[in-house]
Order: C-alpha cells, then sequence, then structure tokens
C-alpha cells in the first residue's frame, strides 16, 4: 500500500516461492506506489510468522522406510516433479544403485534418472512406458517421492485393492493423502530424506527382481510404425531432434501430442533439460518457456516443441526472441489438427470430429503459413515435408545463431 512496504513485500514473496514447495507468488504494485519515494531498505532476514514449510522426517519415519526397503522383494521408487525441484536426482540414482531398486518416473519427474541406467524404467501413466506401468503394478513396495498422484498415473494406484506398500514423501503436507492414501506418509525435503535413509539401506542385488523389469523393459518399447510411406511421423521429429543434441541441449514442449511424444522419444540425461508445464495444459507455453530458457542458459541450445495449434497461440513471441538475438530452434509439429483432441475424438466418439481441423490453404497444406510468418518476425522460416530432409534441417538449425522456426509436415492421423 506504499513505497515503503515494496522491500520487505519482496523479500518476502521470494522467500514463499524459494521455500517449502517452490511456485509463483505475485505482487500487486499499485501506480501510485510506483510514483511515491522510499527510503525503505531490503531486509537482512525474512520472518513469517504463519509460514513455516521446513519439515524433516521423525527417527521413526525413516526407520520404517529404511525397514521396509531392506525388506521388500519388488520395490520401485516413483520419483516426481518433487525430485527435480530438490536437486534429489543424485540420491535417487545412489539409492537404486546401492539397493537395485528401479526407478520410474512422472512427466514432470522426467531426467531424475539416466535412461541407459539399467534401474530406468520412464515415464509411468496413461502415455508412460509399459515397462514403468508393469513395475509399478507388480512391486510389494512403491516409494513415491514429490509426486502429486495426478489423473494421470492414479490409475495404477486404485484405492482399496491395492496389493503394496506406499510410502509418499513430499514437502507440501497438503498433497500426503490428498489424491491417494499412502501407508507411510512423510512431510519433508526428499533429498534430506534419502540421505538419511541410504545410510540405514542394506546394499544388495534383486536380480530376479531386475530379470523381470528388463523383460517389461523389452516386452513393449516405445515403437511406431509408418502409416503412409511418404509422410513423415511426428515421433521421428523427436527422434532427429534426440540425435542432433548434446548434453546441454534443453528441450521445451508445448502441450498435446507433442508433449508426450518429447517424453517418449527424447532421451532426457539430466535434470533441468526438459521443461514442460505439465499438468497445468498450458498450450502455447513452450515458445515463451523458450526464451526464458535461452536468457537464462546462454551456455546451452535451447529447442522449443509445439503442436499447429499452441504454436498460434503465443506466436508474436517471436518478436522477442529476434529482438533478444536468441538463437533458439521453434520446431512447430504440424499435422492441420489439434492432434490430442483429435485422438481423444476418434477413440471416444466413433471418429466423430468437431474444431479440431485447421483449413486449407490452395495446393492443400493446413493454415496458417509457417514459415511466412517467422520470416515476417525476421526470423529464419524453413519448411519440411520431405523425411530425408529432416535430419539435416534440424542439425542445420540447432548450429544457426539466429532463431529459427522448422515446420515439419507430419502424418495427420499419428496417435500416441
Amino acid at each position: 500500500k506504499s513505497a515503503d512496504e515494496i522491500p520487505e513485500t519482496v523479500a518476502e514473496a521470494f522467500y514463499i516461492a524459494t521455500h517449502g514447495k517452490p511456485g509463483a507468488v505475485v505482487i500487486d504494485v499499485p501506480r501510485n506506489v510506483q510514483e511515491e519515494k522510499t527510503s525503505a531498505r531490503y531486509p537482512e532476514r525474512v520472518s513469517l510468522r504463519a509460514y513455516h514449510p521446513e519439515s524433516a522426517a521423525t527417527p521413526s519415519q525413516v526407520n520404517r522406510l529404511a525397514r521396509w526397503l531392506n525388506e521388500a522383494k519388488r520395490p520401485v521408487i516413483f520419483a516426481g516433479g518433487g525430485v527435480i525441484a530438490a536437486n534429489a536426482a543424485d540420491d535417487v540414482a545412489a539409492i537404486a544403485a546401492k539397493a537395485d531398486i528401479p526407478v520410474a518416473t512422472t512427466l514432470m519427474g522426467t531426467g531424475s534418472i539416466e535412461p541407459s541406467d539399467p534401474h530406468s524404467l520412464g515415464m509411468a501413466g496413461v502415455y508412460g512406458s509399459h515397462a514403468a506401468n508393469a513395475a509399478l503394478a507388480a512391486a510389494d513396495l512403491v516409494v513415491a517421492l514429490g509426486v502429486r498422484f495426478n489423473d494421470r498415473v492414479t490409475e495404477r494406484f486404485p484405492s482399496g485393492r491395492r496389493r503394496h506398500r506406499l510410502v509418499h514423501v513430499d514437502c507440501d503436507p497438503s498433497s500426503i493423502d490428498k489424491n491417494v492414501t499412502a501407508d507411510l506418509g512423510i512431510v519433508a525435503d526428499v533429498k534430506d530424506l534419502l540421505a538419511t535413509v541410504n545410510s540405514r539401506v542394506r546394499a544388495c542385488r534383486r536380480a530376479d527382481w531386475m530379470a523381470r523389469v528388463a523383460a517389461f523393459r523389452a516386452e513393449r518399447p516405445f515403437a511406431y510404425r509408418p502409416i503412409h510411406g511418404d509422410s513423415i511421423m511426428p515421433q521421428a521429429v523427436v527422434e532427429a531432434i534426440d540425435r542432433a543434441a548434446d548434453s546441454h541441449t534443453v528441450l521445451v514442449a508445448d502441450v498435446g501430442q507433442n508433449q508426450m511424444w518429447c517424453a517418449q522419444y527424447f532421451r532426457h540425461s539430466s535434470p533441468r533439460r526438459f521443461i514442460t508445464s505439465g499438468g497445468m495444459g498450458t498450450m502455447g507455453f513452450a515458445l515463451p518457456a523458450a526464451i526464458g530458457a535461452a536468457i537464462a542458459r546462454p551456455d546451452c541450445r535451447v529447442v522449443a516443441v509445439a503442436g499447429d495449434g499452441g504454436a498460434q497461440m503465443t506466436m508474436e513471441e517471436l518478436a522477442v526472441a529476434v529482438s533478444e538475438n536468441l538463437p533458439l530452434v521453434f520446431v512447430v509439429v504440424n499435422n492441420g489438427c489439434l492432434g490430442m483432441v483429435r485422438q481423444m475424438q476418434d477413440e471416444c466418439f466413433g471418429g466423430r470430429r468437431c474444431a479440431v481441423e485447421f483449413p486449407r490453404r490452395p495446393g492443400g497444406r493446413s493454415s496458417p503459413d509457417f514459415v511466412k510468418l517467422a520470416r515476417a518476425y525476421g526470423a529464419a522460416g524453413v519448411r519440411v515435408e520431405d523425411p530425408s530432409a529432416l535430419d539435416r534441417a534440424v542439425s542445420k538449425a540447432m548450429r544457426s545463431k539466429k532463431t529459427t522456426l522448422i515446420e515439419v509436415v507430419v502424418e495427420p492421423e499419428a496417435n500416441v
């Protein structure tokens, strides 16, 4: 309400945003306050009487979790976005290697474990891997770390007929028992808890369980078949990006089919290299988020992937990327429709489609012309329709020092 409150309010906002469960905080500074003068200084410390998010596991909780891990025959670690937020990926990998425990992730937990690690199961849930879902279904102990149990994964945790013990660890007490009832709920920082538990977990080899997990992985890996011989499959677009990427590449996914393909067909080898809006479902997220990533990490190559629907929601942000001279790559996967909604209509309503297909321009291409739009903003624009030109176009764009849009015309009937 006055300029004198600004330093303390900003300090409190940053404290709330970065302590406990991280998240956004809005500060409203009215215009009259913006025009006032003040001599107030930024506070040296912040003390909020009603906000104390730091929590720690009790000794009995730690001992119980360690005992259950030592007793389990078929344990699975289920790593969510809380693992990334807590910088606990190395701790997850350490306990997995020590006690021979496979690790499944949520969409937001992608990057918690190296995909080439034999303990990696990939993403679980509706669009997850067979290995992750089968292992969670067969487990006798699931240790969920920093997950929300949203509607895309709770199908694997049916209340009342669960055959496994469930431990749920989260820094947010409101998450415990919210969507799924846990046998042991622990409010704690994931990294702090794992450091303590790891010292009490016995090193062991679970050969039978790991052999079964390997069979799950080999049984039904992610795969796709061309629908029409001359069309580009959208999964191949993500694979081309993966081939051109290095360990410093940041992949930013929009929402819809492209989001799931980015999760499935890109090898996410470390935390904070896969940026997506997750359950918020924010179409148009990719380009502005990629701009933020490119500014924050100028040492990294940033690639944004969006469908032709999401791309049109924030296309004007190309002006920002160009004005800031950001060498990011914006890949528009153009299937001429709102792909995920089209897929749902086909699967759930007998193929009766409504308001999902974009109009066609002369020549058969869907509207708009993304290449012309990109060039109008001052970015480089490239269209790929020939499968043999895909790798070359992606590699060239990733070497460029200019904002580049690649419109890839893909098979319109491809599903996740």
